[in-house]
């Protein structure tokens, strides 16, 4: 359900950012793989 990928990808978000001591890297893949998934779903 998107509820549940959303509120997953909003706490590793907080997780892995860069401003908060994270890892970049794993960030941006966290971030590619949303956009794939809301576009596969027709979401923004």
């Amino acid at each position: 359900d998107m509820e549940l990928i959303k509120d997953i990808f909003r706490r590793k978000s907080m997780r892995y950012h860069p401003d908060k001591e994270g890892d970049a890297e794993k960030f941006k893949r966290l971030n590619t793989a949303y956009e794939l998934v809301m576009k596969s779903r027709g979401e923004k």
